[in-house]
């Protein structure tokens, strides 16, 4: 339905394999994997021929991910691989995945990447039971910028080296708007205070020193619409 409404350029059918059994309530079997994938972009072709179909990884935080890769990577019915960058460890294990893609001809970009989050134990004790919170800790703190910058001309560059076709900064709340607090409450992306900051700062035109970090990155780094062709 999806694919038949919107026409997409781009339709990733699954995505971060070792993370899906915590959404799902259950863990798939790799062949369980397989025939979803491969009914899933037969059926995604059909309504929307153009449309290029892939399944993305996030390797370096689960290694589990390298294991699936291993076998859902080089499916003939995946266009396009992706890959998710949270943490400066298993960067051999991404590696392996892009290597691989690129052998079977696929595609590959950066589906998500932001620097690793900020976790005060007091935020973890506060919001126990609710760690789906926690991936936005510190997010909206400004005195992260200057790190938040460096982090997307690490996987820009990284990007670069191995020819992928694009990367996807997660948090883009950071192009227009920080909070200069301390207090973690705020920090969270989630948060009113944030949120509310973020509305100001779209009305007002504001960007952030991220937005230009990242700009200048594009205009050095970035592909053409010929070369993503």
């Amino acid at each position: 339905m999806l694919a038949r409404r919107f026409q997409p350029m781009v339709l990733m059918v699954t995505h971060e394999i070792a993370t899906m059994q915590y959404r799902l309530g259950f863990a798939p079997s790799i062949p369980q994997w397989t025939e979803y994938l491969k009914r899933t972009a037969a059926a995604v072709k059909e309504a929307s021929p153009n449309t290029l179909v892939g399944v993305g990884f996030v390797p370096g935080t689960f290694a589990l991910d390298l294991e699936y890769a291993r076998k859902l990577a080089t499916l003939p019915e995946m266009d396009l691989i992706s890959v998710d960058i949270y943490d400066l460890r298993g960067f051999d294990r991404t590696d392996a995945v892009v290597r691989m893609a690129k052998a079977a001809g696929k595609r590959v970009f950066i589906e998500e990447t932001w620097r690793a989050v900020y976790w005060p134990p007091e935020m973890e004790t506060t919001l126990k039971g609710a760690e789906g919170l926690w991936d936005g800790g510190g997010v909206a703190l400004e005195k992260y910028q200057p790190i938040d910058a460096l982090w997307m001309e690490m996987v820009a560059v990284y990007a670069a080296a191995w020819g992928m076709d694009a990367v996807v900064p997660f948090w883009t709340q950071t192009l227009f708007k920080y909070l200069p607090t301390d207090d973690w409450h705020a920090g969270l992306v989630y948060s009113k205070l944030y949120n509310a900051a973020i509305e100001k700062a779209l009305v007002n035109g504001e960007r952030t020193k991220t937005f230009y970090a990242c700009k200048k990155l594009i205009q050095e780094l970035g592909k053409t619409r010929a070369q993503l062709a």
